[in-house]
């Protein structure tokens, strides 16, 4: 790869342009090769100025090679796939189990890699090693990754949900978005923290089913909202739809009761 000169034919039909983080900084002839080499460094993990969080993307029709090294991108660790063989191997399972490896082990041995959103576009991606298995014989598809667990696909939101396959995906979409308003207690020294606003629910509870993820997220320690008995049943008609009648004794009683926390900024001159 060549920076920019004044006297280089950007033109040539045959080169592809190279951006790094969205700037143009030159062109290259053999782009599959490039493609190929930092892959390999990165997965390799000989280049120390080539960290493993990069991502790198060759868009075919534009003729572009996309490198992007900022920070912000989202992104998510999975298995290699090489000629449809997973290169984890069970020696490298026992490793860990012994704790021989640490995860980091893993990124150095070029078993597993991390993707941004921009280069699964051009990744094909396995749900579960089995599929690998199946289309070594078929020959069907060309993997080139694998999940380590079907439930990586989803977020912190999304993964606190329980039984989120029993429900409409628009439901699971809306919990995503809306359990991140859920109050209960969002930091166990908030007495000591000076925060500009905050909601702390009096008695939270643990939810009465859990996910395997919570346990990962700490969810059990610092849950967020109550366990409610509903009843949903007719009241008279009325078209009453929307809208929830509560016990007043259970409000009596603290139910779904919080404190509210302000800093003010005061001065006397």
């Amino acid at each position: 790869m060549e920076p920019l000169r004044q006297d280089y034919n950007y033109t040539n039909t045959k080169s592809d342009k190279v951006f790094l983080n969205g700037q143009w900084i030159g062109n290259h002839n053999y782009p599959g090769e490039l493609l190929r080499e930092i892959r390999q460094m990165r997965r390799s993990n000989k280049c120390n100025q080539l960290p493993k969080e990069y991502s790198i993307v060759r868009d075919i029709d534009k003729r572009e090679i996309k490198i992007y090294t900022d920070s912000g991108r989202c992104l998510r660790a999975m298995f290699i796939v090489e000629n449809n063989e997973l290169k984890l191997r069970k020696k490298h399972v026992e490793k860990i189990l012994t704790k021989e490896w640490n995860f980091e082990q893993f990124f150095r041995n070029g078993l597993i890699e991390l993707l941004d959103v921009e280069e699964e576009e051009s990744c094909m991606i396995a749900m579960f090693v089995q599929d690998i298995d199946k289309n070594r014989a078929l020959k069907k598809y060309q993997y080139t990754h694998c999940e380590i667990h079907p439930s990586m696909i989803l977020g912190v939101c999304a993964s606190i949900i329980p039984f989120p396959d029993h429900n409409q995906s628009p439901r699971n979409t809306y919990q995503s978005a809306m359990g991140k308003q859920a109050m209960g207690v969002y930091s166990s020294n908030y007495q000591v923290r000076m925060d500009t606003l905050a909601h702390i629910l009096y008695y939270p509870q643990k939810p009465l089913v859990i996910t395997k993820p919570m346990k990962y997220l700490h969810f059990e320690e610092l849950p967020s909202g109550c366990n409610s008995i509903v009843a949903i049943a007719c009241y008279s008609g009325y078209n009453q739809e929307d809208s929830i009648m509560m016990n007043q004794s259970a409000i009596d009683r603290g139910y779904f009761r919080s404190v509210f926390f302000r800093t003010y900024n005061d001065r006397e001159t």
